[in-house]
C-alpha cells in the first residue's frame, strides 16, 4: 500500500454582498467527533465553494440562540449539497421552573458534516440560575454524548454559560469493537451574551475540546487531537443603519499514527474569518450590504475519507 502524503490547502476570501452575517454555528456546543478526527472531511474547498456556502446564510430573524425552527440548503458543487437546519425548543412543565429541552441540529463545519438530536431537562433555581442535563442518545450505547449546563442569568436579560460535554461518554464501555480511548475527549462551552442599553447585542463563545487520544483498530490509525473555536458577535442601531459584526477563529491539531505509516503525520488548521454587515432600516426593503474577509490554512494528512 502506498503511504498516504500530506497535503496542504491555503483559501483565502474577501467578497463583498448583500448579506445576513453569522458566526456559523460556534454560538452553540460544537463537541469532539470521532468521524471528523478518524475519517476527515470528503470533499475539496476552493474559493468558489465558500461563495456558494455564503449566499445560503440563514436570513430569518431567528438567531442560534433562540428557540424555533430555521433552515437552509443549496447546491455547492454537482454532486454536493450544503445544509444548515435547526429546530430548537423549550417545553415548560406545570411548573414553569422546569422543562423538556429539545434541539435537532443537521450542518457542515470543516471536518464534514453532521447530525445531532439533542434531549434532556432544565431546572431553575433562585429565578437566576438555569442547570441542565441533555444527551444526544444512539441506539449504539458508545456514541452517546452527555451534555451538562449551567447558566446565570444577569441583569438586562444577558448570561453567563458554561457547559460540560463528554462525547461518546460509555466507548469504552460499550463499544462493540476493539477500539478503545486512550485519552477520554471532552469540550467545554463557553458563552456570555449581553444586550446594551442602547439596543446593541454582544456574544461570545468558545468551543474547546483538549487533547485526546482514539485508537481506532477498525480504520489502523490512532489519533491525537486537540481544537479551539472562537465566536464573537455584535450587532447595534446608529443613524437609521443596523450594523453588525462577526469575528470567528480556529485552531485545530491532529496527530495520525497510522498502521501503514509509523511515526505520525499531523494536521493542522488554522481560520479567521471577519464579517461586517449595514441594514438601512428605514428603507422599506431593508437593504444590506457587507464585507467578509476568510482566511483558511490547512496542512498534513486530512483523514481516512480523502
Amino acid at each position: 500500500m502506498d503511504a498516504p502524503r500530506p497535503a496542504r490547502v491555503i483559501a483565502g476570501l474577501i467578497t463583498t454582498v448583500t448579506l445576513e452575517a453569522g458566526a456559523m454555528n460556534w454560538h452553540q456546543p460544537q463537541p469532539w467527533r470521532a468521524d471528523a478526527v478518524v475519517q476527515g472531511r470528503d470533499q475539496d474547498y476552493n474559493s468558489e465553494r465558500f461563495l456558494h456556502v455564503f449566499s445560503y446564510r440563514h436570513l430569518s430573524s431567528m438567531g442560534p440562540l433562540e428557540d424555533g425552527i430555521r433552515g437552509t440548503a443549496g447546491s455547492v458543487t454537482g454532486d454536493r449539497l450544503y445544509l444548515d437546519f435547526q429546530y430548537r425548543q423549550t417545553f415548560p412543565f406545570d411548573n414553569p421552573d422546569r422543562a423538556f429541552l429539545l434541539d435537532i441540529q443537521r450542518g457542515e463545519d470543516f471536518d464534514g458534516d453532521f447530525q445531532r438530536q439533542v434531549v434532556g431537562f432544565r431546572q431553575i433555581l433562585g429565578g437566576r440560575w438555569q442547570l441542565s442535563l441533555r444527551g444526544d442518545l444512539f441506539s449504539d450505547k458508545s456514541r452517546t454524548d452527555i451534555y451538562f449546563g449551567v447558566r446565570r442569568l444577569l441583569a438586562g436579560g444577558g448570561w453567563l454559560e458554561a457547559q460540560w460535554v463528554l462525547p461518546d461518554a460509555y466507548f469504552n464501555d460499550k463499544t462493540g469493537g476493539d477500539s478503545e480511548m486512550r485519552r477520554r475527549p471532552h469540550t467545554l462551552f463557553l458563552q456570555w451574551h449581553r444586550p446594551h442599553g442602547d439596543g446593541a447585542v454582544t456574544t461570545v463563545s468558545l468551543n474547546h475540546s483538549p487533547r485526546s487520544v482514539l485508537d481506532d483498530r477498525d480504520e489502523g490509525v490512532e489519533v491525537a487531537s486537540r481544537q479551539t473555536r472562537l465566536a464573537l458577535s455584535h450587532g447595534r442601531r446608529w443613524g437609521g443603519w443596523g450594523w453588525r459584526l462577526d469575528l470567528e477563529a480556529e485552531r485545530t491539531r491532529r496527530d495520525h499514527d497510522l498502521d501503514e505509516v509509523p511515526g505520525g503525520i499531523p494536521f493542522e488548521r488554522d481560520m479567521e474569518a471577519v464579517t461586517l454587515s449595514a441594514t438601512q432600516l428605514r428603507h422599506r426593503w431593508q437593504p444590506e450590504l457587507g464585507v467578509r474577509y476568510l482566511r483558511l490554512d490547512e496542512s498534513g494528512w486530512f483523514g481516512r475519507e480523502v
